[in-house]
């Protein structure tokens, strides 16, 4: 019984990783980020944009902000500072990463960003088990 539901469980893990969910999950705003539909503005010192549009496996388009990304993620980091397409369009296309996930990332990017210099103990990020293998994947990638 127990080799069956660890059978199902990784049946279940293989699926998963092809970063594709079996149903479309809507997409929602994150706290302080503005939603797929909202303007994207400029940062005021130059003329580079103050957001970054991170668009998902599955279409999930989640603007972060630029600053947070380039410091957040090693990987994005490369992507925004050189002279690649991404740097020069400001968008990252992120084809094995689903859109939840990249919220997920995404969230963990804020949090990371408001508790850097936090000398006390830090509040949970919470991280649903059954998203945990996909979210370790992504970040692997994603060097955040």
């Amino acid at each position: 019984k127990e080799v069956e539901s660890s059978t199902r469980r990784l049946d279940s893990t293989r699926r998963r990783l092809n970063f594709l969910p079996a149903v479309p999950y809507p997409t929602s705003t994150l706290q302080g980020v503005p939603s797929a539909t909202s303007s994207v503005t400029m940062n005021e010192s130059d003329d580079s944009p103050k957001y970054v549009k991170l668009i998902s496996a599955t279409g999930t388009e989640v603007y972060c902000e630029r600053s947070i990304a380039i410091s957040a993620s090693a990987t994005m980091a490369a992507m925004l500072t050189s002279s690649m397409r991404e740097a020069e369009e400001n968008v990252v296309r992120l084809p094995d990463i689903s859109g939840p996930i990249l919220e997920k990332v995404v969230q963990y990017m804020y949090y990371k960003h408001e508790h850097s210099n936090s000398t006390g103990r830090l509040p949970e990020f919470k991280i649903e088990p059954e998203i945990a293998l996909e979210l370790l994947v992504a970040s692997n990638y994603l060097n955040c």
